[in-house]
Formats: structure tokens, C-alpha cells, sequence
């Protein structure tokens, strides 16, 4: 197995008046950094001090604290792409994650010692992934033209799986609470389904129009969910305009922004205070499949009921995350290789 070293001092990320709110944490040093992976970075999640990434070749992780080198557990073939697409979660003995390949993709296990890889599902397109204790539950895309995306669980322990909602257009990553799967679609729309099956909910309209003769083949962001409020990113299809941070009951109603991030927002975390978030720097004319200017990447946070958002990290290239702990945030930069990075909050 690969493995990469690892810097044992971080900077923080705090202010000395416990009445002043943070400063602003600025461009990460090589202080901030776990490991530097040799493909670009899709997903990560955390677990008992531990950092796992998805990347295009393999899954891999390290320690928070950077006690030892990042390490890979589990790769692809000689010259394959491991995964095109899709996010990582785990329970802290097993990693499971959706490779995004069409038509042959597939949501797949090990353990987090490397041994014991398994494919759990041979789907297209699979994108979100999201675990309790009894089941993984994972979202499949269906693009714009095409509504065949789906919302599957499947027991841990083996069998038959369950599809809990067909016919969806553009779904993207999912959220789970202890009784429904949440998910949003790249309309700006947001649903949910019973964990115990049942009728789809629309908790969000779609909010965005599609332009003439484009086609989707992409997913949203991010989505997540705490303290009976989904969050998810929302980008307009228009391909330049800034994207915002909504929230919406997990009971439905009104949504409300939480944030205007400055530019295309990328993924998002909470907490019990705040909402976290990635974006990726200035956006071009050409849109938003554009590749984004290097070095023009933030990392971003703002409490839960709104307000004047804090940054927490410049300079990064197409960021993924955040993930966050009690006390920092991680997240890479990079879009070919990638860097991992710890901010102390």
C-alpha cells in the first residue's frame, strides 16, 4: 500500500477575545497538511480520528492527529480509473462508497484495514451514500432526459435490497436521519423518502429552469441534515450566477437561505451551530463546467440561523468537503492530485 507523510503541527483557527467572533484563518500552510494523494480527491468522511478519502484511484486514510502517514486500502487496477464519480461514508470498521461509471458502476465496501473488499451493488451511476447501523442506502443520478435515477436501501448484513423512490431526474449525494433519506436534484428541488418505505415528499419545488438543447449529467453538490432542518447547496443553471445555502424544514414549508457564498458553493457539512461549506473561486463566462481557477478556492462557515459568514481557508483549487470534527475541518484541494487538510476552528 502507498502511503505519504504526514506534518504533526496545525494552525488554528481561533480568536484570543472569547467575546470577538474567529478571524478570518487565511491560505493553509504546510503545517495544515495531513497527506497529498496521488489522484484528485471525490469524497471524504470521518470517523475515530481518522480521515478517509475517494479518490480516482483507490480509497485511502490517515489520522487526524497525523501520527503516521496517509495510507491507501484499497486501489483499482494497473492504469484504471478506480471511480468516476460518487461519495464515500463510513462507520469506522467498514468504508463503503458509489463509483459513478456508466453504465457498469457499483457501490462497493472494505474494511478499514484494507481486507475484505466487496461489491455490494452493480448499478448506473451511482452518486450518494449514507449508513446507519442496520442498512447503506445509496442514490443513483438518472440525468435530465432520462428520469431513471432511484433512492435504494440495502441491509448491512445481506439480502434483498429495497428501492425507495424511482423515476427521479439529476438526484444527487443523500442525507439520512434515524427516519428518512433526504436528497436534492440539480433543479433545486429537495425530497424525501420514509427510511421504512412510503410516499416520496416534495419538501422543495424545483426552483431553476433548464436552458434549451442542455442536457444534466452532473450532480448537486451537497446535502445534509441536523436539527430538523435539511441544508443543501443550490446552483443556478445558468452557468455563471453565485449558488446559495438553503435550509428547509424536514417536515416541509418555506426555505430560506442561509448563505450567498461569493461563488459556486461545492460541498457542505454541519454541525450543531454551523453550516460549512466549499466553493470554488471565481466563475467564468463559459460556465460551469469550466475547470476552476487554481488557487481561487475558499472554505467557509456561518451558524445555523444565518448571518455574516466567517472564512476559514483561501486558497484552494476545486475544494472537496468540508468534513468537521468537534474542533477542526477538514478538507482537499487539488484537481489532479489533491492535498488533505486539517484547519484547527
Amino acid at each position: 500500500m502507498k502511503a505519504w507523510p504526514a506534518l504533526l503541527v496545525f494552525a488554528a483557527c481561533t480568536s484570543s477575545d472569547p467575546q470577538e467572533p474567529p478571524p478570518t484563518c487565511g491560505t493553509p500552510t504546510l503545517s495544515d497538511q495531513l497527506a497529498t494523494t496521488q489522484n484528485q480527491v471525490l469524497s471524504l468522511a470521518l470517523a475515530n480520528g481518522q480521515l478517509y478519502w475517494l479518490d480516482m484511484g483507490g480509497v485511502g486514510r490517515v489520522p487526524t492527529d497525523a501520527s503516521s502517514a496517509g495510507t491507501e486500502i484499497a486501489t483499482g487496477g494497473t492504469g484504471d480509473v478506480f471511480a468516476l464519480g460518487g461519495t464515500i461514508a463510513t462507520n469506522a470498521t467498514t468504508v463503503f462508497w458509489a463509483d459513478g461509471d456508466f453504465p457498469s458502476g457499483s457501490v462497493d465496501s472494505v474494511a478499514t484495514s484494507g481486507t475484505g473488499r466487496a461489491t455490494i451493488a452493480q448499478v448506473d451511476e451511482p452518486i450518494g451514500v449514507a449508513i446507519d447501523a442496520t442498512n447503506i442506502y445509496f442514490s443513483t443520478f438518472g440525468s435530465s432526459d432520462n428520469a431513471v435515477g432511484t433512492i435504494v436501501k440495502q441491509p448491512l448484513g445481506g439480502g434483498a435490497s429495497i428501492v425507495l423512490a424511482s423515476g427521479l431526474s439529476t438526484v444527487g449525494p443523500i442525507a439520512i436521519d434515524s427516519t428518512t433519506v433526504y436528497w436534492s436534484d440539480m433543479f433545486g428541488g429537495v425530497a424525501s423518502v420514509p427510511i421504512a418505505g412510503g410516499s416520496v415528499t416534495t419538501l422543495v419545488p424545483p426552483q431553476y429552469t433548464l436552458p434549451p438543447s442542455t442536457i444534466l449529467d452532473d450532480s448537486p453538490a451537497a446535502i445534509a441534515v441536523a436539527n430538523g432542518s435539511v441544508y443543501w447547496t443550490s446552483t443556478p443553471l445558468d452557468g455563471t450566477s453565485p449558488g446559495t445555502i438553503d435550509a428547509v424544514s424536514t417536515s416541509g414549508g418555506a426555505a430560506r437561505v442561509v448563505a450567498t457564498p461569493v461563488t459556486r458553493p461545492t460541498g457542505l457539512a454541519v454541525d450543531d451551530t454551523f453550516v460549512y461549506w466549499g466553493e470554488v473561486g471565481a466563475i467564468t463566462e463559459q460556465g460551469l463546467g469550466v475547470p476552476p481557477i487554481a488557487d481561487q478556492g475558499s472554505l467557509s462557515r456561518v451558524e445555523l440561523v444565518g448571518g455574516t459568514p466567517q472564512v476559514l481557508a483561501t486558497g484552494a483549487t476545486y475544494p472537496v468537503g468540508p468534513v468537521v470534527s468537534d474542533n477542526a475541518l477538514y478538507y482537499s484541494s487539488g484537481d489532479a492530485a489533491s492535498t488533505l487538510f486539517r484547519i484547527v476552528m
